[in-house]
């Protein structure tokens, strides 16, 4: 009976197209960050969800998608595999990102296309970006991605410009929402486009280019943390680079967080810039805003850990961060982790937090951040410091104590693979 009453509910809910909102609502990839609640294990079962029930509302309702929620669902996968989450498999999504924009140049409905659009371009440029430049075809792609993520900025602008004559259409029924979501694309296109510059040595036009879009929207918030993130990082690994960027780069992060003070993002960089000037209060208390607003925040939270040395002293915000069940939080995971191997002396649970560590994103694929060169300081990246090594080694040494030998040797590998300059991981891997 009640295997009957569950079979009936799973019809409905594909005849009126539940899971397929479900998926909208977890995805999130129009107007967000994708995914950002799931790992890629639970990525991969939503759609696989998604698409049984699809295939149910074909065969008892005869109802089909339709091709532009068709293009979504792809590009739903393709952000699941392409390394936005820690373990996908990146071939699959780059051959649904460009199948994708295939479909999307063939009647797809202007508004809907520029974003799908925007969305692909962004994605396949982060992908390019992560492939070492070694060959001319590497350098002339990078150049290309170049090219179409600039085209793809233009009509998001143009597309933003005319939203009042814009229609309504698909998940958005006010305008507002619409706005919001080229909002978003348009800020992602702007970081995308100064890291393409910055990638291809060409500091200067990406600081010209930032500056022109502060000029053009001096109360936009995304402008102006745009520009002082990369004012920031030019002055932290640049040697010899003069207050006065650096000084630059305080105002538009302190403007950016007027003029948005829901947003944890001005604050946590805030926090870096006051410790680089070794002012240790400020810094904490920027850390502490941020980690206000968001308490998985993974540059907020490393900062307040290297401030507070250890676990003790950050517990309640550690147990903040834990409770969220968000997939940036592995910070947390590891300073927890850190805290049982190394004070309570319990590996059994130090090896689970090690493990959910290496799960999240912002320790298992850090560079998909956008904020990821915020992750450590210049002093500890000189030391060849890496949050994904130092937790297969901690790991590794968790393994060894509890006398799991075999397992201990495979984490002190991964460590060394990661990190190959720090011998004593390699030191490690060969004692077993």
């Amino acid at each position: 009976m009640a295997e009957s009453r569950l079979k009936s509910l799973s019809e409905l809910n594909a005849k009126f197209g539940v899971p397929f909102v479900q998926f909208l609502a977890t995805w999130s990839g129009l107007h967000g960050s994708p995914w950002s609640y799931y790992n890629i294990s639970q990525a991969r079962i939503a759609i696989r969800y998604i698409r049984s029930s699809i295939k149910d509302a074909l065969q008892i309702w005869g109802r089909r998608l339709s091709p532009l929620e068709e293009i979504i669902l792809d590009i739903g996968e393709a952000d699941s595999e392409c390394g936005v989450l820690s373990g996908g498999v990146t071939s699959i999504s780059e051959k649904l990102y460009v199948a994708s924009l295939e479909k999307l140049s063939n009647g797809q409905s202007e508004p809907m296309q520029v974003l799908l659009r925007a969305h692909c371009i962004a994605s396949l440029t982060r992908l390019q970006l992560a492939v070492p430049v070694n060959d001319t075809e590497a350098t002339m792609n990078l150049a290309m991605c170049e090219k179409e993520t600039e085209a793809s900025m233009m009509k998001l602008d143009d597309l933003l410009a005319s939203i009042e004559t814009t229609p309504y259409f698909y998940v958005w029924r006010q305008k507002s929402s619409l706005s919001s979501s080229i909002l978003y694309h348009i800020s992602m296109k702007r970081q995308l486009i100064a890291e393409l510059l910055l990638h291809a040595s060409r500091q200067d036009e990406a600081r010209s280019f930032l500056e022109d879009a502060v000029k053009a929207s001096p109360q936009n918030y995304d402008v102006a943390f745009a520009y002082g993130s990369f004012l920031l990082q030019i002055a932290m690994y640049t040697d010899g680079c003069d207050q006065g960027l650096s000084k630059k780069a305080q105002v538009q992060l302190l403007k950016s967080a007027k003029l948005n003070t829901a947003k944890a993002d001005p604050f946590a960089l805030l926090g870096i810039w006051y410790e680089l000037q070794d002012d240790n209060k400020r810094s904490v208390g920027c850390y502490a805003k941020a980690l206000l607003v968001d308490p998985t925040h993974p540059v907020a939270g490393r900062g307040m850990m290297r401030a507070k040395k250890s676990a003790n002293g950050v517990s309640t915000l550690l147990d903040n961060a834990l409770n969220m069940g968000y997939v940036q939080n592995g910070w947390a995971w590891k300073a927890s982790g850190d805290a049982n191997a190394f004070i309570e002396g319990d590996d059994e649970r130090a090896v689970i937090c090690y493990q959910q560590a290496l799960r999240a994103r912002d320790v298992g694929n850090p560079k998909q951040h956008r904020l990821h060169m915020f992750f450590s300081l210049p002093k500890d990246r000189l030391t060849g410091m890496n949050d994904c090594a130092k937790t297969w080694a901690s790991l590794g040494g968790c393994y060894r104590r509890l006398g799991k030998h075999s397992a201990s040797v495979r984490a002190f590998q991964a460590a060394h693979e990661i990190n190959p300059h720090d011998r004593s991981y390699f030191c490690s891997w060969a004692q077993g």
